[in-house]
Order: C-alpha cells, then sequence, then structure tokens
C-alpha cells in the first residue's frame, strides 16, 4: 500500500511538472523578464515563456531590435537575422537554422503564436554571439554582448543600467534612477498617506538597510507577479468560484485574504461571461514605505478579451467603492504603487505579500490609462 502511495504521489509530481511547463499552459504562466545589454526589453503583447523542452522562447523581433540586429522577413514563415558579420536563416516550425551557411539542429523550432514569432532565445542569442544568463530568483534572462561587457557599465543588481544623467525632478527619493524606465514613473505621485501625521520612507532612506536586499525583494516581487497573473488570466470558462479565492494565498498576506469577495467576484465572471489577459512587471528598486507598509511600484498591461458586464471586470474595480468601466479590446497600461503587508512577527522579511485592500486604481497615484492608437504589428 505504502508502495503504491509513494507511486501515485510521484506521478501526481511529474503530472504538476509537465503542467507548469507546457507549452500549452504559457499564456497563463508568470511572463519571463529579458534584459538585453542592461535593458529590460518590453514586449506589448506576446510575453516569453517556457515551452514543453523548458527553453525560454521571446518573440523575436523586440530581442534582434534590442541587440541592433537586422530582422528580415521573407514570407512563408521565413526569417533571416543579421548581426555583424553573422547570417541566421529560419523557418517556423523547421527543426533545423542554417547560420552562415551551416545547418544546425534546433531543439525548439519557431513557431507563431497570437500573432508573433516566438522563437528559442539562447540559439539565437547565442548564434549572434552574446552572452546569456539565467537569473533564477528574478526569473529573467539575460543578454550581454562582448562591446557592452568590456564598456564596463554601471549596472544594479539585477543587471540593470543604472542612470547617470538626464534625472527626474525627485531622483533624491530613490536610491538610484534606471535607464530603462521613464522619468514620468518616477515622478508620479505616491500613494496617499492614510496617517497623515506620519512620515514616508522614501527608498533612497529605505535601501539603506541591509534587509532590503535582493533575496527578500525578489520574494516580494514574485509574488506580485503571480498574484496579477491571477488576477489577469480569468476566464469564464475555467473559473470555479468555489476554489479560486485560495490560489492567492500564498501571494498575499493570509491573515487578511478575503475570501468572500473573491468568491462573489468568480460567480460574477462566469455570470458575466469575463475573459481578461494582462501581466505585472514590479520594479523591486522603486520600493518606499509609508503607513507601517511597503510599496513597490509595478507597471502592469492587461485588456478585456470578453465581458457582458458594464463594470466590475476586473478584480481590482469590482471591489471597490466606485464604478471603473473598462473597454472591450482595448489595452490599457500604466504604473501602480502594490501595497506589501505581513502580520508576521519577528524577522517578518521574507513573508510580506500582497494586502488584501490593494487595487490598481487606487487614487491618486494610480495612473492605469487606455493606450492611444494601440494596434499592433504582427511578427
Amino acid at each position: 500500500m505504502v508502495l503504491l502511495r509513494n507511486k501515485l504521489l510521484l506521478a501526481l509530481a511529474s503530472l504538476l511538472i509537465v503542467m507548469v511547463f507546457s507549452g500549452v499552459h504559457a499564456s497563463a504562466a508568470i511572463p519571463i523578464g529579458v534584459v538585453v545589454n542592461g535593458l529590460k526589453v518590453t514586449f506589448p503583447d506576446t510575453q516569453p515563456y517556457l515551452d514543453a523542452n523548458k527553453r525560454t522562447m521571446v518573440p523575436i523581433r523586440f530581442v534582434t531590435e534590442q541587440l541592433g540586429a537586422t530582422l528580415d522577413w521573407q514570407g512563408g514563415g521565413k526569417m533571416k537575422i543579421t548581426y555583424g558579420k553573422t547570417s541566421i536563416s529560419l523557418k517556423q516550425k523547421a527543426t533545423e537554422a542554417v547560420v552562415n551557411g551551416k545547418a544546425l539542429k534546433l531543439e525548439t523550432p519557431a513557431i507563431q503564436l497570437k500573432g508573433r514569432t516566438m522563437v528559442g532565445l539562447r540559439f539565437v542569442s547565442e548564434a549572434l554571439g552574446t552572452k546569456v544568463t539565467w537569473d533564477s530568483e528574478a526569473q529573467t534572462v539575460h543578454i550581454m554582448d562582448a562591446v557592452f561587457e568590456k564598456s564596463k557599465p554601471l549596472l544594479d543588481a539585477w543587471g540593470r543600467l543604472i542612470r547617470t544623467d538626464k534625472q527626474p525632478g525627485n531622483a533624491g527619493d530613490w536610491a538610484y534612477t534606471l535607464q530603462d524606465i521613464p522619468n514620468i514613473a518616477y515622478t508620479m505621485d505616491y500613494r496617499k498617506l492614510l496617517d497623515e501625521g506620519s512620515l514616508r520612507t522614501t527608498a533612497s532612506e529605505l535601501f539603506k538597510d541591509a534587509n532590503l536586499n535582493r533575496e527578500n525583494l525578489d520574494k516580494w516581487a514574485n509574488r506580485i507577479k503571480r498574484y496579477y497573473d491571477l488576477v489577469f488570466s480569468v476566464d469564464y470558462q475555467l473559473i470555479d468560484s468555489s476554489t479560486w479565492w485560495q490560489s492567492f494565498q500564498p501571494y498575499m498576506n493570509n491573515s487578511s485574504i478575503d475570501n468572500t469577495t473573491r468568491i462573489q467576484y468568480a460567480e460574477w465572471v462566469k455570470k458575466n461571461n469575463i475573459r481578461l489577459e494582462g501581466w505585472a512587471e514590479p520594479e523591486p528598486s522603486m520600493t518606499y514605505k509609508q503607513d507601517g507598509k511597503y510599496m513597490m511600484r509595478t507597471k502592469v498591461r492587461f485588456r478585456v478579451l470578453e465581458s457582458d458586464a458594464l463594470y466590475g471586470t476586473l478584480l481590482d474595480s469590482f471591489q471597490a467603492s466606485y464604478e471603473m468601466k473598462l473597454k472591450t479590446g482595448v489595452w490599457y497600461s500604466g504604473y501602480a504603487d502594490i501595497v506589501l503587508s505581513t502580520n508576521t512577527s519577528g524577522d517578518s522579511w521574507p513573508y510580506y505579500g500582497v494586502d488584501y485592500h490593494d487595487h490598481l486604481f487606487f487614487t491618486p497615484v494610480g495612473n492605469i490609462q487606455e493606450e492611444v492608437g494601440g494596434s499592433i504589428e504582427t511578427n
């Protein structure tokens, strides 16, 4: 009996691993970050993901452009990448590529997903002669070419390029500013103090505390990512209103999870045929403290794919005290300060999670706006 139970547990564990890394589930997977020569790549729609072979698949256009390579579409799913003296020819679904006239076998063929051509990142990057490393804690791939590496760039703990000029007006509030983050993300208003008599601790002061290190901040950021993956991957055809709220528990301040609201929202989703897609990209270096809680500035992008409801389409707006009407088929994006709290005593640093009162449209800092002219070019 014990042997049978162990076999069943092993089979279940194997199944879970397959489910996590399966390409079928990729659309709901946590987005993988890509940093090229110290600059984070922004993907407007289809995000990088791990395929069934555990290879990172990325939209080819944005990575090659960031490296300064030329991408030439030749029709019929064929493409040619030119980077200096290197030439790569690829075709969708093919198991081989041609690099400088030599055929090389691909571990993962190029595919088309939601209008984008996805390729194995490591193969393309290494074929172009760049250095590729994987940051497992931040779930980020780093690509660096020889010229950039030899320049000895000033990078932060996450391998991002620190800005040395054109600083925002409030640069003194931050421990440092990053080259790939716009000034508007730094200068937008802070979250409103609930206790007007209390003081706000800016990032420049906060980062003097040794506890605000990569290990803890990566845990906080990953909980925000996973929390909003649940918020944005809602699908009325799949959601279970009796259990959906439980999936939030690992990523929140567990002592304050509002399961009643989440059950009601899940029922609302089913009733109104709601489907969403989107993702969150927390910026650990943009963390400050107020009202006894930590705030991590986070970039989000999402859209409503389908909904019969006029309001309450998103969990945040459903539980808010006002109606937030979101258009169907329109991308919304911007930055918001996500609240992190804990009820753990003692060494509480590793246990901060998303606060149950949090939502993206909390004024005055929420600047999530409808994108104007958001038509997206394919490939």
